[in-house]
């Protein structure tokens, strides 16, 4: 789903999972809302980006509830802070995110 590039920011809030392999869906979805959201096909995205993708994706994000994730949340995940959310920074922040959180489903 478009709408994926939001994962990040949810997974901080509400995954718990008990590996730190990310799902293959989760990942494909997340390459795609990169490749939708990258209006100026520099590597990455950025806040402008992000904003963009917001409001073209507006009432999609907002029919399945989706939380919108603030400036400072890009910036917690743009890990090397030069204002680009690359691909591989998701990643590792996914990453991290699911090293550190407990599945308390069981």
């Amino acid at each position: 789903m478009i709408c994926s590039v939001f994962i990040c920011y949810l997974l901080a809030n509400t995954c718990t999972a008990t590996s730190t392999v990310i799902p293959e869906d989760l990942e494909e979805e997340e390459r795609l809302a990169f490749n939708v959201c990258d209006s100026d096909k520099m590597v990455g995205l950025t806040w402008g980006e992000m904003e963009q993708c917001e409001e073209r994706f507006a009432a999609l994000l907002a029919a399945q509830n989706i939380t919108l994730p603030s400036r400072e949340d890009f910036e917690a995940v743009d890990v090397n802070g030069d204002g680009t959310l690359t691909f591989e920074e998701w990643m590792k922040r996914v990453e991290e995110i699911l090293e550190n959180t407990t599945d308390y489903s069981n």
